[in-house]
């Protein structure tokens, strides 16, 4: 039940009832009269003992609680805020045969992000290997296979420049939202831990920095098995972990799991879903309203796809994620026609969006 604060003027009413309870012949009501300006100015002295009283409440529960608060209510069931992540990967680069390479070489990406490389690489043919870490925590260090990278200063027997590796640059994420954190303790809350139950592995998961939620699979691929498929807090083909950030869960996973269990963090497919649709009217303003209410339909649809469990996607999805935006009358929903079959490990995800006359 919600905490409700009377208005002043119920407040001022109700004082000025005590006024005429407590001094025979006294009455606030009547004007002039000081007893009216005494039982105002009470009544807003009251008012700010119950805005503090109001907001005090708010902080008991985990689902209205505020950042400091959250955080107490996280600590009592044994989780914290994840923090931010620094980008780790590897990069290649041109290098003189044979030459060893010490630690703590700064690399740029042409945005001007930094890296550095984290530990000796000796080139091996014309060519070298570099473990490094984004010097910065947070998503943004997360970086492409192939991207182009340089050194800051010039490296005797080092080209100027290289790539990123088939890999890419990953496990880098900001620190935890509150609402994600909220999340994550109601789910604590709701489901208790089981000693290697799906909803266990789920929260291994997503206490790794970065992973929004995960989808577990018991007996898969066969007996003592489990798989786990984790997605991050990204939207699209952005939410599906690179090869650092499953290394990350994995390495996490490892530390709280049954010992006799075989745990597979996999990485999830992305299935891109084309749409085509007429709309009326069809206006700029009103696809860029399709567009948006189709991609939050997806962000909260969209789950890997297991065997038995959420393996189709519903076209009734795509047409009242179109229907529900701004402005629109009506639509014709031209692809696709019929529920989208999924294998497992594919994620949805919405591809291009076709306007058609």
């Amino acid at each position: 039940m919600p905490f409700a604060i009377p208005s002043l003027l119920d407040k001022s009413r109700s004082i000025w009832g005590y006024i005429r309870a407590r001094l025979p012949g006294a009455d606030g009501e009547i004007w002039p009269n000081n007893l009216r300006i005494i039982g105002k100015v009470i009544s807003m002295a009251v008012h700010d003992v119950d805005l503090r009283a109001e907001y005090l409440f708010r902080q008991i529960f985990t689902s209205t609680a505020e950042r400091a608060y959250l955080d107490l209510h996280a600590y009592e069931v044994g989780l914290v805020r994840r923090p931010a992540a620094q980008a780790t990967g590897n990069v290649i680069m041109a290098a003189t045969p044979g030459v060893t390479f010490a630690a703590g070489i700064r690399l740029v990406r042409n945005d001007g992000a930094f890296f550095v490389t984290t530990a000796p690489s000796t080139a091996i043919g014309n060519s070298v290997t570099f473990a490094v870490r984004a010097e910065d925590a947070g998503a943004a260090g997360n970086t492409p296979a192939a991207a182009a990278i340089r050194v800051a200063a010039s490296v005797p027997d080092l080209a100027d420049s290289g790539e990123v590796g088939p890999d890419g640059l990953g496990a880098g994420a900001d620190g935890e939202l509150d609402d994600l954190l909220r999340g994550r303790i109601l789910y604590r809350k709701r489901n208790r831990t089981r000693g290697g139950n799906d909803n266990d592995y789920k929260e291994w998961a997503t206490e790794v920095p970065g992973i929004a939620r995960a989808f577990v699979r018991g007996w898969m691929p066969g007996a003592g098995a489990v798989s786990v498929y984790p997605i991050l807090s990204g939207s699209g083909v952005a939410a599906i972990p690179t090869v650092p950030d499953l290394e990350a869960v994995a390495a996490h996973i490892a530390t709280k799991r049954p010992a006799t269990a075989a745990v597979y963090v996999l990485q999830a497919t992305a299935r891109v879903i084309d749409v085509s649709v007429h709309i009326r009217p069809d206006t700029t303003a009103i696809r860029a309203e399709v567009i948006a209410e189709l991609q939050d339909m997806f962000d909260e649809r969209a789950v890997v796809a297991l065997p038995s469990d959420g393996d189709r996607f519903d076209v009734e999805w795509i047409s009242a994620a179109i229907q529900s935006a701004i402005g629109l009358e009506s639509h014709d929903l031209i692809a696709p026609t019929a529920d989208i079959m999924l294998t497992t490990g594919q994620y949805p995800v919405l591809g291009n969006v076709t306007w058609m006359p």
